[in-house]
């Protein structure tokens, strides 16, 4: 038996698949869900979808979501009913995904290599240590991954242009990061001389695309992507320095996830990455794009344009076009031969397995716990469930934490009260992922919130040198007055109160008094020993515990309850029809009038118990 015999049985497909499916699931999971913080927000999304709503349901007023397109979450409506509460589901759910994409990816190289190679190039891509962290990551990176891949492969079964059309708005609405794939498939139709067909595929492709535009501008808002070039995209020359510095770090990426050793050394991984970027650069040049049009090789170059002006840049932006970028490097392996060109992408794949992939698969575990598990136990155990925050990840913290939250900034505490934030959960300030760097416009509003919080009213109540957190409570101005009279009254001893008494009450006295004399009795009062005395028993403890009642805080009433997270609130009795009984500091709704009444003598938060 050839070597070639089982390449060519039916079951080496599923085995294939099998065999990388195992190797991502040791992997698993990437990360606890929610460390990109956008995973969080798909799993708000499609938890409200199962609602009838498109909303997060962790804010004050509830609002529509209008940043996150709804594609993805969509599809993680599923998980979201077969798991509920359970953040796993999730996981699971995207490790499926993976699994797809490396079938979809499997049949989408046998088109255009042979067996042996078409094997080799998918190991290369399932066993990348980039696409083993990954494995179970509830991004919508992947899934549009396998939504591009199963487009080109319909593409050359014959699909219809409006199907084909359909298809593309899909994939935008899973991620608007595909929007490469509209030029490369309208340019398929009009490179067979189609131009009905291809007028067609881009009407429906935009249907459903303008009809989410009216959806977000009917909330009051913009396309997120238009609003964040407009507020983000340098000018002139800084803009081709941009450019030149997210190619960079692309390239460097693609060389250091192929290094057969761990290395984070800028030298290394850009040579490499060098290497492997002029022979895809060799490769589309000997694919002749424009004589023999291929849709993948133009997504490839339309997709490296739009992310070379993109002001953003993340390593997950590279898993998009890991399997059409090591299909172009094949086209250029090839004019060494079809078996010398296979072998060198088997070599390819199993380079980093020893280094790299095997100590992602030993890791899983430890990725699994939130960075923030201690501040999210004392959140959970200092504060009532409707006490609102907010923080730069709210959507994170909003499922571990179990409160309401909104995002931040807004950081003045007048904005923070309006939209009824009782505290700020603060952590430093993390690579947002910009290219213009600590001139992006988000990092240096954080940068005004971290001067903020050091002066009123803002009072740091818990921090965590360990994970370098901390929460803040927001005082009210009447509040702040009440703290600075109960000051002042402790500093105010009952001594020299006493002493004003009798001072005035000398002056006053109907016994007539020289001057000599009124000096004389006055230094006698300054040294009598009344002034000195004791004073009565208990007038000290009533004196301090007055200044705690006066100095505690009083926490507003928040009417959005945030139990299930994404759920309506449960429902409260009724307004009673006379004034309410002093029982208790809760508050309770009025059904009608839109108005939440709250009794002033609230508790004082608890300490914490760590």
């Amino acid at each position: 038996m050839t070597t070639s015999e089982p390449l060519r049985s039916r079951a080496f497909p599923y085995l294939l698949t099998a065999g990388l499916a195992a190797a991502q699931l040791l992997a698993f999971p990437g990360h606890y869900l929610g460390q990109e913080h956008d995973d969080a927000q798909y799993v708000l999304a499609a938890r409200s979808i199962l609602h009838g709503e498109y909303r997060l349901g962790i804010s004050p007023g509830d609002p529509k979501l209008t940043f996150v397109t709804p594609g993805w979450p969509m599809l993680l409506a599923p998980a979201a009913w077969v798991s509920g509460e359970r953040l796993a589901g999730f996981q699971v759910w995207a490790l499926l995904w993976l699994v797809l994409c490396d079938a979809l990816a499997w049949l989408w190289f046998s088109c255009r290599a042979p067996r042996a190679a078409a094997a080799a190039g998918t190991c290369v891509f399932a066993l990348n240590p980039l696409i083993l962290t990954r494995s179970g990551v509830a991004m919508s990176e992947i899934p549009c991954l396998a939504a591009c891949l199963g487009l080109l492969l319909l593409l050359d079964r014959g699909l219809p242009s409006w199907a084909a059309g359909l298809w593309l708005s899909a994939a935008w609405l899973i991620r608007p990061a595909a929007l490469p794939l509209f030029p490369a498939v309208i340019g398929f139709y009009l490179w067979k001389r189609q131009p009905r067909p291809a007028a067609l595929c881009l009407v429906a492709g935009a249907i459903p695309i303008l009809a989410w535009k009216a959806w977000v501008s009917s909330a009051g808002a913009q396309l997120t992507e238009l609003q964040e070039l407009a507020l983000n995209s340098p000018h002139g020359p800084a803009l081709l320095s941009m450019a030149a510095l997210n190619l960079r770090q692309a390239v460097s990426l693609w060389g250091q996830s192929s290094l057969p050793w761990a290395s984070t050394a800028a030298g290394p991984c850009l040579i490499l990455g060098l290497i492997l970027a002029v022979a895809a650069a060799i490769g589309l040049w000997r694919q002749r794009l424009l004589k023999d049009y291929e849709p993948a090789g133009v997504f490839l170059l339309c997709g490296a344009l739009m992310h070379a002006f993109w002001p953003w840049w993340y390593e997950r932006y590279l898993v998009a076009f890991l399997p059409f970028l090591i299909w172009a490097a094949w086209k250029a392996f090839e004019a060494l031969g079809e078996n010398r060109a296979a072998g060198l992408l088997l070599v390819w794949a199993l380079s980093p397995l020893a280094a790299q992939s095997l100590p992602i698969m030993r890791s899983g575990e430890e990725r699994s716990r939130p960075d923030l598990a201690e501040t999210y136990a004392w959140i959970r155990d200092n504060t009532r469930p409707q006490d609102a925050f907010a923080s730069a990840f709210y959507c994170r913290d909003a499922i571990y934490a179990g409160r309401p939250f909104i995002p931040l900034p807004p950081a003045h505490s007048d904005a923070l009260r309006r939209l009824r934030a009782a505290y700020v959960l603060w952590e430093p300030v993390p690579d947002l992922g910009s290219s213009r760097g600590s001139d992006y416009v988000w990092s240096r509003a954080l940068e005004d919130v971290k001067d903020k919080l050091r002066q009123p009213p803002f009072i740091e109540v818990y921090s965590n040198e360990r994970e370098k957190t901390a929460v803040y409570w927001i005082a009210d101005e009447g509040q702040n007055r009440k703290r600075a009279n109960a000051r002042y009254l402790t500093k105010t001893s009952y001594f020299s109160f006493t002493a004003k008494v009798k001072f005035i009450e000398t002056l006053f006295s109907p016994t007539p008094v020289s001057s000599g004399r009124s000096h004389s009795t006055a230094a006698s009062l300054r040294s009598s020993s009344s002034l000195t005395s004791e004073p009565r028993a208990g007038t000290q403890k009533r004196q301090k515990r007055t200044a705690r009642r006066l100095t505690r805080p009083r926490r507003p009433a928040f009417p959005v309850s945030p139990s299930g997270l994404g759920r309506p609130p449960p429902a409260r009795r009724s307004c009673p029809a006379g004034p309410p009984r002093r029982r208790s500091p809760r508050s309770w709704p009025c059904p009608g009038s839109g108005r939440w009444r709250t009794n002033t003598a609230a508790a004082r938060p608890r300490q914490s118990r760590r």
